[in-house]
């Protein structure tokens, strides 16, 4: 043998063992190697209608055409591997053939990833991992990118169905099985925006129409109560109904009119304010899909944000949805309102609230105006930014305003607390104004109990005929309000 081994090496000559290779494959792997390979398909098949299969003698029998290759994965290609993926595509194309016409969505959907999953374990159990990216790639053209647009769209179990039914499982499944194959999420997302998107304009479809039912009926009452000879009258901004008695002065009786009416525009009427709490509760529910079903993938937060930022800026009840959002956090925040909610659900709802305002602030819309200057004797394009967000600061600095001075306000610490929150969303500038109002109102305080204390102080005999409450203000930082003269009583000019 040793010989053997220096005369090998010294004329570059094929060992011992790569000749007997070399003749096995020649004279005998050559004679039985298709009879083989159509035998190993029949067994494949065979298991994957379901029977048993001695799987070891398969690896066994894949061995051999791994090692006559001497070292490369030719032959195994060639003579098996290749017949292996075409086989593999006749028989899942004739199969998804039939699902696709028997089954509904969530049922074809649990058989293709059961049969990647079966694919999965021959791989492990006798196939080479070679094969593997190829195996599946080909399971997964025949299964899953073939019928995607027809199982997506099936009329009662697609991916629309799925997400009207809330079937949460079945999505997740849906994502898990279309992430496999190239750009296969982009149609389950788009359909995802859809379905939100429908959502949240039935949302406003329904508040509109209920307000405006409200207004009609509104309408109708009125013009009845007129017709049966009450008159109705404007006593500072509230409306009463006048009867008028044989004889005698008319007497005001609240209208029936004011009995039906909702709160003002200030507080927002009832079906507003459940708007924006509808609002908050979708964006909960599609947000856990989004984390859940989706894995919290980027491409569904961006189709959850352009569905949200769709119908959020769209107005309601002719109202936008900035000043809603205002409203419902100044309802929230102000003594008296309709929402009664603990400590932590406050803060809870808050930090939602403004977390929607993101896609109402990301939204602006350039409207581009032509002037032209006869004095310049040229065209100047004025660009007029109009930013949600920016409407959204003036409305909340306005009922922040009435809130402060009215001391309508039930917590200092809430109202810092979302000062803190629009600071962290939409900068510092954005929240510079109230800031400074509600330090204002503290200083305010301040200097109200030192001048109490000094009127109080010992040995004082220092007393006013009035009580005396002076807060002062920054110009910069309050809204502008319509100046008005003021004609002072005696005792408080002197």
């Amino acid at each position: 043998m040793t010989r053997c081994r220096y005369y090998v090496l010294r004329h570059t000559l094929h060992p011992l063992k790569d000749v007997g290779l070399l003749c096995f494959r020649d004279l005998v792997y050559e004679e039985i190697k298709k009879k083989t390979k159509d035998g190993v398909l029949r067994l494949v098949e065979k298991e994957r209608e379901g029977e048993l299969i001695g799987r070891t003698l398969l690896k066994n029998i894949l061995g051999i055409f791994i090692e006559v290759g001497m070292g490369n994965m030719e032959c195994y290609e060639r003579d098996f591997e290749s017949f292996l993926l075409t086989d593999t595509g006749a028989f899942y194309q004739r199969k998804a053939a039939e699902w696709i016409e028997q089954d509904s969505c969530p049922d074809y959907m649990c058989k293709a990833e059961q049969c990647l999953k079966e694919e999965e374990e021959r791989i492990e159990k006798y196939l080479h991992t070679s094969t593997r990216p190829k195996l599946l790639k080909e399971v997964e053209k025949q299964v899953l990118s073939n019928y995607e647009t027809v199982l997506l769209q099936k009329e009662h179990s697609g991916c629309a169905a799925l997400l009207r039914d809330d079937k949460t499982d079945d999505l997740a499944r849906m994502f898990r099985l279309f992430q496999r194959i190239p750009k296969g999420l982009e149609p389950v997302a788009e359909i995802f925006r859809e379905h939100v998107e429908h959502e949240g304009t039935k949302l406003v479809k329904e508040v509109t129409e209920a307000v405006e039912s409200k207004k009609e009926k509104v309408r109708w009452k009125t013009a009845f109560l007129e017709s049966n000879g009450f008159q109705r009258h404007s006593v500072t901004g509230t409306s009463f109904a006048t009867l008028a008695c044989p004889g005698e002065r008319p007497c005001d009786v609240p209208c029936f009119h004011d009995a039906g009416k909702g709160p003002s525009k200030d507080s927002g009427s009832s079906f507003e304010q459940q708007f924006v709490r509808s609002v908050i509760e979708l964006h909960d529910k599609y947000l856990q899909y989004v984390t859940s079903c989706f894995s919290n993938t980027s491409l569904f937060h961006k189709a959850l944000k352009e569905a949200f930022e769709s119908f959020c800026n769209k107005n309601v009840a002719g109202t936008s949805s900035a000043e809603l959002m205002a409203s419902f956090c100044d309802n929230l925040l102000k003594k008296g309102g309709s929402e009664k909610l603990t400590d932590e659900a406050l803060e809870e709802t808050l930090e939602k609230v403004v977390k929607l305002l993101a896609y109402i602030s990301d939204k602006g819309k350039m409207k581009l105006q032509t002037f032209w200057s006869v004095n310049a004797k040229q065209t100047i394009f004025l660009y007029d930014r109009h930013r949600h967000a920016d409407l959204f600061a003036e409305f909340y600095r306005k009922k922040l305003a009435r809130r402060l001075l009215h001391d309508k306000s039930s917590s200092d610490d809430h109202e810092r607390s979302i000062l803190s929150r629009l600071k962290q969303q939409c900068g510092a500038q954005f929240t510079s104004k109230m800031e400074g109002m509600v330090m204002d109102l503290t200083l305010a305080r301040e200097k109200q109990q030192q001048f109490d204390e000094w009127l109080k102080g010992e040995g004082s005999d220092r007393k006013l005929k009035i009580d005396l409450n002076v807060t002062v203000l920054t110009t910069g930082f309050w809204p502008t309000y319509k100046a008005m003269d003021l004609a002072l009583p005696q005792v408080c000019t002197e």
